[in-house]
């Protein structure tokens, strides 16, 4: 489905990371941080993101269960973090305490006391991407806003 916009050079971004349907009927494989228990689209996705130049993914609702599995796997491919675009979801609900990821206890007791949902969400997120990787300024390339410094780190 992205082959054809790929090809004409059109930015296409994958939404959620190409992560979320649920597996029927081996139900285990929905809450295993396995990533050879992941979807196939995630893997794919992956691939995908080191061959195009114009793609991109964002991690948006990353924290909901099914997906925040991936989030320590994702972190540790730092060679597309270039790639990957910082986002919410919000209003979508998601919870810090009864969760896939692998945050300890006392960091999700600590996160969870944070009153703005924004704020929660970023904090967990830092976790995994610290406050200076490109997750969180990679939006300036797709909307052509960087600077030419900027663009020659890229």
């Amino acid at each position: 489905m992205t082959r054809l916009p790929l090809e004409c050079g059109v930015t296409v971004i994958a939404a959620h990371i190409g992560l979320g349907r649920p597996h029927w009927p081996v139900i285990w494989r929905n809450l295993s941080r396995n990533p050879a228990t992941f979807d196939p689209d995630y893997h794919r996705l992956l691939e995908k993101l080191e061959q195009h130049d114009n793609l991109y993914a964002d991690l948006s609702a990353i924290l909901t269960p099914l997906k925040a599995r991936a989030l320590r796997h994702l972190a540790e491919q730092s060679h597309i973090h270039h790639k990957l675009l910082f986002g919410t979801d919000y209003p979508v609900p998601y919870t810090l305490l009864f969760n896939t990821y692998d945050l300890s206890l006392k960091t999700r007791l600590q996160i969870s006391t944070i009153d703005n949902p924004f704020d929660a969400y970023h904090a967990a997120i830092t976790e995994y991407f610290p406050a200076d990787s490109p997750i969180y300024t990679n939006y300036k390339k797709v909307l052509h806003l960087a600077t030419a410094t900027e663009k020659a780190s890229f």
